[in-house]
C-alpha cells in the first residue's frame, strides 16, 4: 500500500477484516493535515425501521452517558482542536445508512500525541453507538418528541424543493412496492408510534446485526488502528459480516405515465429509463453507462441538452443521472406543460437515434476525459474516495477506481450505442402548476 497517495496502489484503500465483525479500510497518506473517520452501518429500506433509524441518528447526536447533552458535546469537540463529529441517516440505493462521521486535525500539528486524538475520536463513536444517554434506563422522552418535530419539519422542506419531490416521487413509482419506494428519512406518520423502549431496542440490535464499514483516512498506522477499532467500537455476531443482497425492481409492465400538480410556477418532468447495466456489473460494462450517460444527458455539451434546450428551447433546465444500483437512468427537466409532450417525445428520439447509429467519436472522446477527469479529481476529496468504495461494497463488486479509469478509456462507440438500444422507458412523471391539472 502506498503512504503517500493512491494512483500507486491497486486500490484507494488496504481491507482488513477485524475481530469485532467489522470491516475496517485505511487510506495511508501525508496528503492531508487531518485524520478522517466514518463509520457506516446499513439495512434495506423498509417501512418503520426506515423512520426509527433516521429518528435514532437525530438523538444519537444529542449525547451520551458521558457527554450528556449538546454542550458537553461541543466543549468535548473544541477540546480535541477543533474536532467535527456527526450522525446522519442517508441513503444509496435501497440502503439507508447510519454514518457516522469524526475528523480532527494531525497530532503532528499540535501539541498533544495525535495517537491520542484518534484513539478519542473513535471512542466517541464507540460512545455513541453503545452508550447513548438515557433517563431511566430509556431514551429521553422531551428529546424524542423534539426531534420528531424537527424531524417533520425537515420532510417538510424537502417537499418545498420540487424537484427534489418529482425526482422522489418518479422512484416511488417505479419502485413501487420494493426499498427503491422509500426514503432515508422516513415517514411522518410512523413518528407517532415510536417511543423511547422501542428505539432503544431497535438501537441495540441494530449495532450488532448490521454490517460495520470503518474508514480511516490519513497518516495512520494500520496496525494501531486496527487494534482501537477492535477495542473501541461495539462488537458483533460473526454474521453481520455480508451486507443484504440487492433487491430486484418488479418486471416491467409497461410505460407508466403519472400526472401530478401541486402548488408550483413552472413544471417538473423526470423520465425514468430501465438501463442493462447495475453497479454489480464488470468494470468495462459500467464503464460504458457512465459514458452512455454523459453523453446523452449527464454534462453540458450532451446531446438532451444541446438539443433540446439550447437549438429548440423546450425546457429550462435538462440533464440525466444514473441510480447505478437499480440500473435506472433518469432525465429530468424544468418545462411548460404545453411543452411537456414535446420533450418527452425529444428525449426519446435522441433515445432512439444513440442506439441506432451510435455516438461519434468526438462524444466517446469528450465523456472518456471527462469521466476520468472526476475520477482523478477524487483524489483530493476524501468523501468521493469513501463514497466510491463504499457504494461498491455495498453493491457487492470489488471494481476500483482505477480499474474504472482504466476501462473507460478502453470503450468503444458500439457499446454505448448496444446500451442506448436495451434501454427503455419505465415511467414519465409530471409535477405541474395546479391550473393545468
Amino acid at each position: 500500500m502506498s503512504t503517500a497517495d493512491g494512483p500507486t496502489a491497486p486500490n484507494d484503500f488496504d481491507s482488513r477484516l477485524l475481530a469485532g465483525g467489522g470491516q475496517l479500510h485505511i487510506r495511508q497518506t501525508t496528503r492531508f493535515k487531518s485524520v478522517w473517520v466514518d463509520l457506516f452501518l446499513p439495512q434495506l429500506l423498509q417501512p418503520v425501521a426506515v423512520t426509527q433509524l433516521a429518528l435514532l441518528s437525530r438523538l444519537l447526536e444529542r449525547g451520551t452517558r458521558r457527554l450528556p447533552d449538546l454542550r458537553a458535546l461541543n466543549q468535548y469537540t473544541d477540546w480535541l482542536y477543533g474536532a467535527a463529529f456527526s450522525v446522519q441517516s442517508v441513503a444509496f440505493g435501497p440502503f439507508q445508512l447510519l454514518h457516522l462521521h469524526y475528523d480532527a486535525v494531525d497530532g503532528a500539528f499540535v501539541p498533544r500525541d495525535g495517537d491520542d486524538l484518534l484513539e478519542r475520536g473513535l471512542g466517541l463513536l464507540g460512545e455513541v453507538l453503545a452508550e447513548p444517554f438515557l433517563e431511566d434506563g430509556q431514551l429521553p422522552q422531551a428529546r424524542i418528541e423534539q426531534e420528531k418535530a424537527s424531524l417533520r419539519r425537515f420532510v417538510e422542506s424537502l417537499l418545498n424543493d420540487r424537484s427534489l419531490l418529482a425526482q422522489r416521487r418518479c422512484m416511488e413509482c417505479i419502485g413501487a412496492d420494493t426499498p427503491w419506494a422509500l426514503a432515508p428519512h422516513g415517514s411522518p406518520a410512523e413518528l407517532s408510534h415510536l417511543d423511547g423502549a422501542s428505539l432503544l431496542s431497535f438501537l441495540r440490535n441494530f449495532v450488532i446485526d448490521a454490517p460495520m464499514d470503518i474508514y480511516v483516512c490519513g497518516d495512520v498506522d494500520t496496525e494501531q488502528v486496527a487494534d482501537l477499532c477492535v477495542s473501541l467500537l461495539p462488537a458483533a455476531h460473526d454474521d453481520r459480516r455480508a451486507c443484504a443482497e440487492i433487491p430486484q425492481l418488479l418486471p416491467l409492465a409497461g410505460p407508466q405515465q403519472i400526472l401530478e400538480s401541486a402548488d408550483v410556477s413552472q413544471g417538473r418532468l423526470v423520465l425514468g429509463f430501465r438501463t442493462p447495466i447495475r453497479l454489480g456489473a464488470t468494470v468495462a460494462e459500467y464503464a460504458a453507462l457512465m459514458l452512455m450517460n454523459l453523453l446523452f444527458g449527464g454534462d453540458a455539451y450532451s446531446r438532451l441538452y444541446n438539443h433540446i434546450r439550447e437549438q429548440l428551447g423546450l425546457c429550462y433546465h435538462i440533464a440525466s443521472y444514473l441510480e447505478p444500483m437499480a440500473g435506472l437512468l433518469l432525465v429530468e427537466a424544468g418545462v411548460e406543460p404545453e411543452h411537456r409532450s414535446a420533450v418527452v417525445e425529444q428525449v426519446l428520439q435522441e433515445l432512439r437515434e444513440l442506439g441506432t447509429h451510435g455516438p461519434s467519436r468526438a462524444e466517446v472522446e469528450r465523456a472518456q476525459a471527462l469521466a476520468r477527469q472526476r475520477l482523478d479529481g477524487a483524489e483530493d476529496d476524501r468523501e468521493s474516495l469513501v463514497h466510491f468504495h463504499h457504494a461498491r461494497r455495498l453493491a457487492g463488486t470489488n471494481g476500483s477506481r482505477l480499474q474504472l479509469h482504466a476501462a473507460l478509456a478502453a470503450v468503444p462507440a458500439e457499446a454505448v450505442q448496444s446500451i442506448a438500444a436495451t434501454t427503455v422507458l419505465d415511467t414519465e412523471y409530471f409535477l405541474g402548476p395546479q391550473e393545468s391539472a
